[in-house]
């Protein structure tokens, strides 16, 4: 049975409770209990408190689409939530214990129950033996639960003892509580520590019952067991541990991600994208615990309480403060920064204070010092690290409040700038502890990473290199492409409080021109990746609809098969789009190997049907008229499929659900799987296996190991985005198709008048069908029957021509040439984009005729144009007769007008 996902260390705690009571009561059923603990009116599903504003919108939202998906799947229904209460365990228990019949428990039953009560009663051990104070009350209501798992282990023993389940360090119970934590380190190691059984190590993954899943609720019912949520401070403090602890891996893997990226190992795109995610998962971590601290005021209250419970277990009195601006006892710094108390308490005092009517006008003025990016985080005495992190803080959040004020003209929103326009535009008057990890995050990049400035720097040379490879693209093919390359040609911040500054807004500017970017090495990294992401696309559409690829690639394959060029005469940039797109988006069926075949395919991947290449006694009813089947076309597929997904999110500025760990394994499995798969729907079967292993893999993993996988999927994506650009591989195989239309008219025997283009279609149309002319002669054959074409290989000899001398040249290489070369700014001077995108003004298309030749065809039109252009010939010299040099002369002719 495959792992179900895991999630962070309470999710996997009540999981396991869940697994427990779900056990208890269908086992106790299905043999006759007939206790009080039954679904009715009386215990209605759980459901969370009512959310105001955009959140409430985006919670709709986001229910209606889930609702949705289940409707979508057979056999799932809308669920129903029993709530087992904990006083019926031991009844139940009982129940089973004294069935006549054998009662059979499973071990993931086993293994749930004996983690439990070793998460609960160390838990409890290490709060006593730490000095955490905990109400009596809610140790009384905490001893009660454990009391509770205890006796129905306890009766069922008889049954557990045949039950062999794999040891995972489930005694930690019996363990000595550790001693009294002296300093902050040791005393959150010590509460941490209780979570390492919910870690997956290498041994435990082989264990069959590693990740159990809870047996499946009866199909019809669709009703969700779930254990009765405790509510007491103990059962707080723990869930708060738990978010914490969670919280910490990810920090943790984040630095030791931008540890990987100082040493080159990671690009700048996969760290700031796996950043951001951790996020995100970081923000539903803490929405799945939204419910539980709801009637304490939220986590932001709850925490800041649990905070000051653990400085007087170290003995630190919180509010005693060495100066009036202090906002804690400093000597607690330590505490402060395990908890996020420092960014929590800056982020709030902003955000609490900003008009959505002035944020672009905000501005730091200097009062409280200025960030030392030499000292970074270095400071030795805890106020130094205190005031290089405010002063960080205060320094960015006015830059911040300028891009919520621009939210519209943006091309990445990450989550930073989300999570303060929610907070700004709501006017709300707490933080949630998901912005403030994400705050600190920033600051521990910023201050560990010693090449302050280094990723603008990146960003500004990717910038510059995309450009140059726009440079002979038509400028409404490009505007998309340049507009994200562009956006931070100038400093909009900087130009902003110049305007404002002149307006009398402002004394003076105090910051240098892009002090953001050089500070936010994710945000720049973030923008790298936008403007990869939308290269690729707009490359890949501009590259598709004249369908001149399909053509260019069965024409280099021909000319290869029929040994008309030597072996080393190689496009490399064509062979690899051939390699990565696969023979689907070129060919249909397998490779052709005859003349005959040749054109019969070419016709097949511009959309006619099968049909139409039938017996003759299979075509009467339609004698000669072509047969359309639109879906033999062939298509390009777009690549890199994780990266597109990301800077889909990225590009919407609007309230939506952060992803969840089930949300980004699925887009993990999505998109390995659409890696394999042409473009035509099928998977390679021999990739099947890798992506199956690869999902257990990942459901294997709590949050921070997830945030590895995300780094690695992108980076492993670099080379689709980075190396591989369709604009370029077009534009060669747009002039390579020039060149062999110049060659093919340039053939002896022409007349000196050349006959008009077939009526309606300009030449940049007729183009991309210059290949299935060379076909259509190779082959003798026309897509009307009652037309004859004169056979020969005279243009299939001009196109290898064309190609070895078009090698030789280096075009072969351009992509590759392209991709390492080093762009100065003035190569591209042209295309430097001004402030205006910030207040863009689509004026629309411009007429080009590259551009109009790239319209969408498909289908009839495309099969139109190659009998046009095999049509007109004849046309006017009174139908073809049949052969000759003249013949092919005169089906040559009507090139040179194009």
């Amino acid at each position: 049975m495959p792992p179900s996902s895991l999630n962070g260390y309470y999710q996997q705690y009540k999981a396991d409770t869940d697994i427990v009571a779900q056990w208890l009561e269908l086992t106790a059923k299905e043999h006759g209990y007939q206790g009080s603990n039954s679904p009715s009116a009386s215990n209605p599903a759980a459901t969370r408190g009512r959310r105001k504003g955009k959140a409430g919108k985006q919670a709709q939202a986001t229910t209606s689409g889930q609702a949705s998906s289940s409707a979508a799947m057979p056999g799932v229904g809308p669920k129903t939530t029993h709530i087992i209460k904990t006083r019926d365990f031991e009844p139940m228990a009982t129940h089973i214990a004294g069935c006549s019949e054998g009662v059979s428990i499973p071990r993931y039953f086993a293994r749930a129950l004996d983690r439990v009560i070793s998460v609960r009663k160390t838990f409890s051990a290490r709060l006593a033996s730490n000095g955490v104070q905990i109400s009596a009350e809610s140790d009384k209501s905490h001893s009660f639960f454990v009391e509770v798992l205890e006796k129905v282990r306890e009766v069922l023993q008889p049954l557990l003892a045949t039950v062999q389940v794999s040891s995972v360090s489930v005694a930690a119970e019996a363990a000595t509580p550790e001693t009294a934590s002296e300093q902050p380190g040791e005393l959150f190691h010590n509460l941490f520590g209780v979570l390492e059984v919910y870690q997956t190590s290498s041994q435990f993954e082989k264990q069959p019952d590693a990740v159990p899943p809870p047996p499946p609720a009866p199909a019809p019912a669709q009703t969700a067991y779930v254990a009765e949520q405790g509510t007491s401070a103990m059962d707080l403090v723990f869930a708060m541990t738990a978010l914490l602890g969670d919280l910490s891996q990810l920090r943790a893997k984040i630095m030791e991600l931008w540890t990987y990226g100082d040493a080159k190992m990671l690009d700048l795109a996969s760290l700031s994208v796996a950043t951001n995610t951790a996020f995100e998962l970081a923000r539903s971590l803490e929405e799945d615990l939204e419910p539980l601290f709801k009637e304490v005021g939220g986590t932001h209250a709850f925490v800041t309480t649990y905070f000051r419970s653990l400085c007087k277990a170290l003995g630190l009195d919180p509010m005693a403060k060495e100066q009036p601006g202090d906002p804690y006892n400093l000597a607690a710094y330590d505490v402060a920064d395990h908890c996020f108390i420092n960014t929590l308490t800056l982020v709030s005092s902003f955000t609490a204070t900003a008009l959505p009517s002035s944020a672009a006008f905000q501005d730091y003025n200097g009062k409280f010092g200025w960030y030392d990016e030499a000292l970074g985080g270095d400071g030795v005495s805890n106020r130094q690290r205190w005031t290089q992190d405010m002063t960080a803080v205060l320094e960015l959040m006015p830059d911040l409040s300028f891009l919520v004020s621009n939210l519209d003209c943006l091309s990445v929103v990450d989550e930073i700038t989300r999570g303060v326009a929610y907070q700004i535009q709501e006017r709300r008057k707490t933080t949630p502890l998901w912005l403030a990890f994400a705050v600190q995050v920033y600051l521990d990049i910023l201050q560990t990473n010693d090449q302050v400035g280094d990723a603008l720097e990146i960003m500004q040379e990717e910038s510059l290199k995309i450009k140059h490879s726009l440079l002979d693209v038509p400028e409404a093919d490009r505007r998309a492409v340049l507009r994200a390359a562009g956006l931070w040609d100038e400093d909009p911040i900087w130009a902003a409080r110049k305007l404002a500054v002149a307006a009398g807004f402002l004394p003076k500017v105090r910051s240098p021109p892009f002090k953001f970017l050089r500070r936010n090495p994710m945000y720049c990294g973030l923008l790298v990746h936008h403007m990869r992401t939308t290269l690729h696309m707009e490359g890949l559409r501009y590259a598709a609809a004249p369908g001149a690829l399909v053509g260019v690639v069965q024409l280099y394959h021909v000319l290869r098969r029929e040994g008309l060029v030597p072996e080393d005469c190689v496009w490399e940039g064509l062979k690899t789009l051939w390699k990565l797109q696969g023979n689907a988006s070129f060919f249909v069926g397998n490779l052709p190997t005859t003349k005959e075949a040749y054109f019969s395919n070419y016709c097949l991947s511009i959309g006619t049907s099968v049909t139409h290449w039938a017996a003759a006694q299979s075509r009467r009813k339609t004698k000669n008229k072509v047969n359309v089947h639109s879906a033999n076309r062939r298509n390009l597929k777009p690549l890199a499929h994780f990266s597109l997904a990301v800077s889909h999110r990225l590009e919407r500025p609007g309230a939506r659900a952060p992803w969840s760990v089930t949300a980004v394994q699925e887009v993990l499995s999505l998109s390995l799987t659409q890696r394999f798969t042409d473009s035509r729907s099928h998977i390679e079967p021999e990739a099947k296996a890798e992506v199956e292993e690869a999902k257990l893999r990942w459901a294997a993993l709590l949050p921070a190991g997830l945030v590895h996988q995300v780094a690695g999927m992108v980076e492993s994506e670099w080379y689709f985005l980075t190396c591989f650009n369709f604009f370029t591989m077009h534009n060669e195989a747009w002039l390579f198709l020039e060149r062999l239309q110049a060659g093919l008219v340039a053939g002896p025997g022409l007349s000196p008048a050349p006959p008009p283009l077939p009526r309606g279609y300009s030449n940049a149309q007729m183009l991309p069908f210059v290949s299935g002319v060379c076909f259509a002669a190779a082959a003798g054959q026309s897509l009307d029957r009652a037309q004859t074409v004169p056979t020969s290989d005279a243009p299939l000899r001009t196109a290898a021509a064309v190609l070895q001398k078009f090698v030789r040249e280096g075009h072969g290489r351009r992509m590759d040439d392209d991709s390492g070369r080093e762009v100065e700014p003035d190569e591209v001077q042209a295309l430097r984009q001004g402030l205006d995108l910030w207040h863009l003004d689509d004026k629309g298309r411009v007429g080009d005729e590259r551009y109009n030749a790239r319209r969408p065809a498909g289908g009839n039109e495309d099969i139109e144009m190659l009998m046009s252009l095999l049509k007109v010939n004849m046309d006017m010299n009174g139908g073809g007769s049949g052969g000759g040099d003249g013949d092919l002369a005169r089906l040559l002719q009507m090139l040179s007008s194009m």
